[in-house]
């Protein structure tokens, strides 16, 4: 992601912790470190000095934490000018300008409610969750935790009363920066996963991609290992209007379900941060960091011609770690960081 940045023409600043896979990103132009539990008052004066030392444009919350530490920080009372500049770089860029949607549970009714085909969802309370009332659902029934990524907050259970318990044990996970999370059970709809990778400002879909999982890495809801480029018109139509209606700026990934019943592409969740796929844009013709450099710079933006339907991808390093004899590491376009040698050398260190 840092390298697709500075290929767009964004200078990189980064705020992580210390020992961060990131910060051996060679294209980083400066940044912070921190280690220990996060004091607001440290955390607002770092971004005040980054958002001042880079004369920063765009901020991009990679994780639901650090949007949720962004949030935090717009709530602390203002200090002085930069202070105040910070502050309302960091409310731009926080992708929704209603956090609550953040929340899985909410962006499906949210997409729902605008007519995006979706599954059937009933929010659960362990205690007071009737097994019968979940029965409306059918089987088997998908369990969703709030603010949970890479299929760590999902379980596919056979039962109402194995969603019920599922959601105790998902409860029980809760972080403690998201005590308002929800649990959802949901319909489960068969067919073909599949999503969408976007950019996006104030409402308007910049640049977008769409794609089917070939391969997950764990299976079966961990994140994708191999990707296949789809041209898809359904579920980026569903992209343009769930975007338009949030208002959202930033990157961002939908997931989507191509259903067996042939019928319009089922909308599963928006993760509103980049994904895994963010970077991959301009080497299929739909740069999502050059998009949006261009428009926050005031210059059109000309997608490359070369996107091309069918191209399969092997993402790294989970389709290596999946497979170390996988047909796609050799078959397909392997996305190996060659171009940041040292985070390429500490995964592979990490996955021996």
């Amino acid at each position: 992601m840092p390298h697709a940045l500075k290929k767009a023409g964004f200078g990189v600043w980064v705020f992580c912790p210390h020992g961060a896979m990131l910060l051996k990103s060679e294209c980083l132009d400066g940044g912070r470190a921190f280690s220990g539990p996060i004091v607001m008052e440290q955390l607002a004066g770092s971004i005040v000095e980054l958002v001042a030392e880079s004369a920063a444009q765009v901020i991009v919350p990679c994780d639901d934490a650090a949007s949720r530490l962004l949030e935090m920080f717009c709530r602390q009372p203002g200090m002085d000018a930069a202070f105040e500049r910070a502050r309302s770089l960091a409310a731009d860029w926080l992708g929704l300008a209603d956090p609550g949607l953040r929340r899985r549970s909410a962006t499906l009714a949210a997409a729902a409610r605008i007519g995006i085909r979706a599954p059937r969802q009933i929010l659960i309370t362990p205690a007071l969750t009737r097994a019968d009332e979940l029965a409306q659902l059918g089987c088997p029934i998908v369990v969703k935790a709030d603010h949970t990524s890479g299929g760590g907050g999902i379980l596919i259970v056979r039962t109402p009363e194995e969603a019920i318990d599922g959601a105790r044990v998902l409860a029980a996970r809760r972080h403690a920066l998201f005590p308002d999370g929800e649990i959802a059970a949901q319909e489960f709809v068969p067919g073909i996963a599949a999503a969408v990778s976007f950019s996006a400002l104030k409402g308007e879909v910049l640049a977008q991609f769409a794609y089917r999982i070939v391969h997950r890495h764990p299976q079966p809801l961990g994140p994708s290992s191999v990707i296949e480029i789809v041209d898809d018109p359904g579920m980026m139509e569903a992209t343009r209007r769930l975007v338009a209606h949030l208002g959202y700026s930033g990157f961002g990934g939908i997931d989507f379900v191509l259903p067996q019943d042939g019928g319009p592409p089922v909308f599963l969740e928006l993760n509103a941060r980049p994904t895994q796929t963010t970077h991959l844009g301009g080497s299929i013709g739909a740069d999502l960091c050059g998009a949006l450099a261009c428009a926050v710079s005031g210059r059109p933006y000309r997608p490359a011609p070369d996107r091309v339907a069918g191209r399969t991808i092997a993402l790294f390093p989970s389709e290596w770690r999946r497979d170390r004899n996988s047909p796609y590491l050799s078959g397909a376009y392997h996305d190996v960081p060659w171009s940041e040698q040292r985070i390429a050398a500490s995964m592979i260190a990490a996955g021996a």
